[in-house]
Protein backbone atom coordinates (compact mmCIF):
# COMPACT_ATOMS: atom_id res chain seq x y z
CA UNK A 1 0.00 0.00 0.00
CA UNK A 2 1.15 3.50 -0.68
CA UNK A 3 1.01 6.21 2.04
CA UNK A 4 -2.18 7.77 0.65
CA UNK A 5 -3.97 4.40 0.74
CA UNK A 6 -2.83 3.92 4.34
CA UNK A 7 -3.85 7.42 5.47
CA UNK A 8 -7.23 7.80 3.74
CA UNK A 9 -9.11 5.31 5.96
CA UNK A 10 -7.59 6.90 9.07
CA UNK A 11 -8.64 10.37 7.94
CA UNK A 12 -12.17 9.11 7.18
CA UNK A 13 -12.29 7.47 10.63
CA UNK A 14 -11.31 10.73 12.38
CA UNK A 15 -13.87 12.71 10.39
CA UNK A 16 -16.64 10.20 11.13
CA UNK A 17 -15.75 10.14 14.83
CA UNK A 18 -15.89 13.94 15.07
CA UNK A 19 -19.21 14.12 13.21
CA UNK A 20 -20.62 11.39 15.47
CA UNK A 21 -19.28 13.29 18.52
CA UNK A 22 -17.51 10.15 19.76
CA UNK A 23 -14.34 10.75 21.73
CA UNK A 24 -13.80 7.01 22.08
CA UNK A 25 -13.98 6.47 18.33
CA UNK A 26 -11.73 9.50 17.69
CA UNK A 27 -8.98 7.97 19.88
CA UNK A 28 -8.95 4.57 18.12
CA UNK A 29 -6.40 5.37 15.38
CA UNK A 30 -3.86 6.71 17.90
CA UNK A 31 -0.92 4.78 19.34
CA UNK A 32 -1.03 3.67 22.97
CA UNK A 33 0.59 7.02 23.83
CA UNK A 34 0.89 9.95 21.44
CA UNK A 35 1.89 13.60 21.35
CA UNK A 36 -1.13 15.79 20.67
CA UNK A 37 -1.30 19.54 20.02
CA UNK A 38 -4.81 20.86 19.65
CA UNK A 39 -6.00 23.81 17.58
CA UNK A 40 -5.62 26.13 20.59
CA UNK A 41 -1.97 25.12 21.10
CA UNK A 42 -2.44 22.89 24.14
CA UNK A 43 0.33 20.27 24.12
CA UNK A 44 -0.33 16.84 25.58
CA UNK A 45 2.94 14.92 25.73
CA UNK A 46 2.65 11.14 25.80
CA UNK A 47 -1.13 11.31 26.02
CA UNK A 48 -2.85 7.96 26.47
CA UNK A 49 -5.68 6.89 24.19
CA UNK A 50 -7.98 7.38 27.19
CA UNK A 51 -6.81 11.01 27.51
CA UNK A 52 -7.38 11.64 23.80
CA UNK A 53 -10.85 10.08 24.08
CA UNK A 54 -11.83 11.97 27.25
CA UNK A 55 -10.53 15.29 25.96
CA UNK A 56 -12.44 14.98 22.72
CA UNK A 57 -15.61 13.82 24.43
CA UNK A 58 -15.41 16.86 26.68
CA UNK A 59 -15.22 19.28 23.72
CA UNK A 60 -17.89 17.36 21.77
CA UNK A 61 -20.20 17.79 24.76
CA UNK A 62 -19.38 21.47 25.36
CA UNK A 63 -17.59 24.06 23.18
CA UNK A 64 -17.89 22.09 19.91
CA UNK A 65 -21.30 20.58 20.56
CA UNK A 66 -23.16 20.22 17.28
CA UNK A 67 -20.06 20.97 15.19
CA UNK A 68 -19.08 19.13 12.04
CA UNK A 69 -15.78 18.74 10.21
CA UNK A 70 -14.65 17.89 6.71
CA UNK A 71 -11.15 16.40 6.45
CA UNK A 72 -9.26 16.23 3.17
CA UNK A 73 -5.94 14.42 2.95
CA UNK A 74 -3.57 16.93 1.33
CA UNK A 75 -0.48 14.72 1.14
CA UNK A 76 1.13 11.65 2.62
CA UNK A 77 4.77 10.63 2.38
CA UNK A 78 6.63 7.55 3.52
CA UNK A 79 9.61 8.92 5.46
CA UNK A 80 11.10 5.46 6.01
CA UNK A 81 9.72 1.94 6.25
CA UNK A 82 8.08 2.67 9.61
CA UNK A 83 7.02 6.34 9.41
CA UNK A 84 4.48 8.31 7.39
CA UNK A 85 4.11 12.10 7.46
CA UNK A 86 0.73 13.42 6.33
CA UNK A 87 -1.19 16.69 6.22
CA UNK A 88 -4.96 17.07 6.43
CA UNK A 89 -6.94 20.15 5.40
CA UNK A 90 -9.83 20.75 7.76
CA UNK A 91 -13.03 22.77 7.65
CA UNK A 92 -14.81 23.06 11.00
CA UNK A 93 -18.37 24.35 11.24
CA UNK A 94 -19.25 25.16 14.82
CA UNK A 95 -22.59 26.58 16.03
CA UNK A 96 -21.00 27.84 19.27
CA UNK A 97 -17.80 28.17 21.25
CA UNK A 98 -14.46 29.88 20.59
CA UNK A 99 -14.48 28.92 16.90
CA UNK A 100 -18.07 29.90 16.17
CA UNK A 101 -18.77 29.73 12.45
CA UNK A 102 -16.58 28.22 9.75
CA UNK A 103 -12.84 27.81 10.35
CA UNK A 104 -10.00 26.08 8.54
CA UNK A 105 -6.95 24.33 9.91
CA UNK A 106 -4.09 22.13 8.81
CA UNK A 107 -3.41 18.94 10.75
CA UNK A 108 -0.01 17.30 10.61
CA UNK A 109 0.12 13.65 11.64
CA UNK A 110 2.98 11.22 12.02
CA UNK A 111 2.02 7.57 11.69
CA UNK A 112 4.01 4.58 12.86
CA UNK A 113 3.27 0.88 13.01
CA UNK A 114 1.99 -0.43 16.34
CA UNK A 115 1.07 -4.11 16.51
CA UNK A 116 1.16 -4.35 12.69
CA UNK A 117 -1.29 -1.44 12.26
CA UNK A 118 -0.57 2.12 11.17
CA UNK A 119 -1.42 4.45 14.07
CA UNK A 120 -1.11 8.16 14.80
CA UNK A 121 1.93 8.84 17.00
CA UNK A 122 1.85 12.65 16.70
CA UNK A 123 -1.00 15.03 15.88
CA UNK A 124 -0.68 18.81 15.49
CA UNK A 125 -3.66 20.99 14.53
CA UNK A 126 -2.95 24.57 13.37
CA UNK A 127 -5.67 27.16 12.81
CA UNK A 128 -5.51 28.90 9.44
CA UNK A 129 -6.26 32.60 9.85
Amino acid sequence: MNPTQICEPIVRHLEDAWNEASGEKFSQPFTTTSDFINIRGMFLSKATKQQVAAGHQQIFDTIYKGSTVKYTLADAELINGQTILAHIKTILNSPQGPLLGTNSSIITIVLIQEKDEWKIRAFHNTLVI
